[in-house]
C-alpha cells in the first residue's frame, strides 16, 4: 500500500511498501501475490503493488497479479534463467475472500486456479523451460492434514507435468512428499510451508 494511512491488518490486509523492501533485504527473489487476500484493497492494492515491484525492485520475479488482461496473458508464466537452466513459475489462488471478490470485468487482476488455465500454462512452461514450479494457495487453515481438494489439485498439477508444487494458506506445517505423475515422472510437493512472519501467536502457527 503506497499510502501508509491505508495500511491495515486482519481481516483486510494492506502492507506498507517498506514490507516489500524488507523481503528483498532478507534475500527473497520470488514474490507470490495470488492469495485469498489479493484483492483486499481492490484496484488500489493491485496497482500499488505492481507499481512498487516494477519501479523499486524490477529484479524480483513477481507472480499472481496483473493490471490488464493483456499483461496477464503475457506474464502469468514467468521464466528465470540461471546458468543456462530455465525455471518456469506460476502462482494461483484457489479462493478469494467473500468480502474482497474481484469484479468480473477485472478478473485478470488475480490468477485464480482452474484446471483449464493450469493445463495450458504448464504446457507452455514445459515448452519454454527445464523445470516448472507451481505456487498454489490452497488448503484448510490451521489443519496439518492434507485436505482432499488440495490433494486433488496437486495431483492434477503433477499430472500436467509440474516438477515442484509449493502450497500456502493453512498457516501450519504440512507433509512433504513425492507424487508419481501421469508421464511416470516425479513431482515434489510441499503441502504447506507454515508461517514465515505473521501476527499469529500459537505454537503451530509459529513454525
Amino acid at each position: 500500500i503506497e499510502n501508509g494511512d491505508n495500511a491495515s491488518g486482519y481481516p483486510k490486509f494492506g502492507t506498507p511498501l517498506a514490507g516489500g523492501d524488507a523481503l528483498v533485504n532478507a534475500g527473497f527473489d520470488v514474490v507470490t501475490m495470488a492469495t485469498n487476500h489479493a484483492y483486499d484493497k481492490g484496484d488500489t492494492g493491485i496497482t500499488d503493488a505492481l507499481s512498487f515491484w516494477r519501479n523499486s525492485h524490477p529484479e524480483i520475479t513477481l507472480l499472481g497479479i496483473h493490471d490488464s488482461a493483456e499483461e496477464q496473458s503475457a506474464n502469468r508464466v514467468k521464466i528465470v534463467e540461471k546458468k543456462n537452466f530455465k525455471i518456469a513459475m506460476v502462482n494461483y489462488t484457489c479462493l478469494i475472500n467473500e468480502d474482497a471478490q474481484v469484479p468480473e470485468d477485472k478478473a485478470y487482476s488475480v490468477d485464480v486456479f482452474s484446471e483449464e488455465t493450469a493445463a495450458a500454462d504448464i504446457a507452455a512452461a514445459k515448452e519454454a523451460a527445464d523445470y516448472v514450479i507451481v505456487y498454489l494457495h490452497s488448503g484448510v487453515e490451521n489443519d496439518n492434514e492434507v485436505d482432499s481438494r488440495t490433494a486433488e489439485r496437486v495431483q492434477y498439477l503433477a499430472d500436467q507435468g509440474a516438477d515442484l508444487v509449493i502450497c500456502t494458506h493453512p498457516h501450519v506445517l504440512r507433509k512433504v512428499e513425492m507424487l508419481t505423475r501421469a508421464d511416470g515422472g516425479q513431482t515434489l510437493v510441499y503441502y504447506s510451508l507454515g508461517n514465515f512472519v505473521s501476527a499469529q501467536k500459537e505454537v503451530p502457527q509459529l513454525l
